[in-house]
């Protein structure tokens, strides 16, 4: 049986101190429909999607991350399973080792 470590992929993540405009840029120019953020420490606070991304229309803004964070559907390496389209698969320490990709 697969385990959710078995789908992880490699996407862009963000600090919750960048600036929207850069993880709108990420979305709308890479192949990715949410990119992961992380606080200073590591530990993974949510995610930003591309409908979030998108909304904003400057090319420059001061504007961060942090406010537009959802958060994510959480999985453990050894997960059997994953109940949604993707996944942050995480460590006990809610460390990001990647994003699991059921579909994709």
């Amino acid at each position: 049986m697969k385990t959710a470590q078995d789908f992880i992929l490699e996407i862009p993540v963000l600090k919750n101190s960048d600036q929207i405009t850069k993880a709108r840029q990420i979305l709308r120019d890479g192949r990715y429909r949410e990119v992961y953020v992380m606080d200073g420490k590591n530990p993974l606070l949510g995610y930003i999607d591309l409908t979030d991304g998108l909304r904003v229309t400057a090319t420059k803004s001061n504007v961060t991350v942090e406010g537009f964070v959802k958060d994510a559907p959480m999985a453990n390496p050894e997960d059997s399973s994953i109940h949604t389209d993707s996944v942050a698969v995480i460590d006990s320490a809610k460390h990001m080792q990647g994003s699991a990709c059921r579909d994709c």
